[in-house]
């Protein structure tokens, strides 16, 4: 069976940068993308997405926590999907945590946008343009 490819919402734009470091690093990393990425296996790409998101903001890196949200609204993540990802926060980490990083983060900042923009009936490719011109500069956005 053939596995279905998968373009995500945001490229990974450091690619570029380890090919520069090392153009054999570079083409091991794209190889590791492609595998976890690049097709869609068992889980569809938004749930790895919300996985993906969930971990970044379990690490607090909110770069890449804004971006995977960005990628899982991208593959067809709802409103409904990404509260409950967020829901999981203050669940495992405390609301005074929740409180005093994630609801003032750049993560929460493009959960509103989304709120707002699909209450307006914007479609979904027009909101993940506007998240990738409002927060370029939060989310390392380059053009891609």
């Amino acid at each position: 069976m053939k596995k279905k490819q998968h373009r995500p919402a945001l490229s990974p734009t450091c690619f570029r940068k380890l090919k520069t470091v090392d153009p054999e690093l570079g083409k091991v990393t794209g190889q590791f993308w492609a595998t976890v990425w690049g097709t869609e296996r068992v889980l569809p790409p938004r749930y790895k997405y919300l996985i993906a998101f969930g971990m970044a903001m379990a690490a607090g890196r909110d770069r890449q926590a804004t971006r995977e949200m960005i990628k899982a609204y991208g593959a067809g993540a709802t409103l409904d999907e990404l509260r409950e990802t967020f829901m999981l926060i203050p669940w495992n980490f405390g609301v005074s945590y929740f409180c005093s990083e994630v609801s003032t983060g750049t993560p929460m900042r493009a959960f509103e946008i989304i709120v707002e923009l699909e209450e307006t009936g914007m479609a979904r490719e027009e909101i993940v343009g506007q998240l990738k011109t409002r927060l370029k500069s939060q989310i390392g956005f380059e053009g891609e």
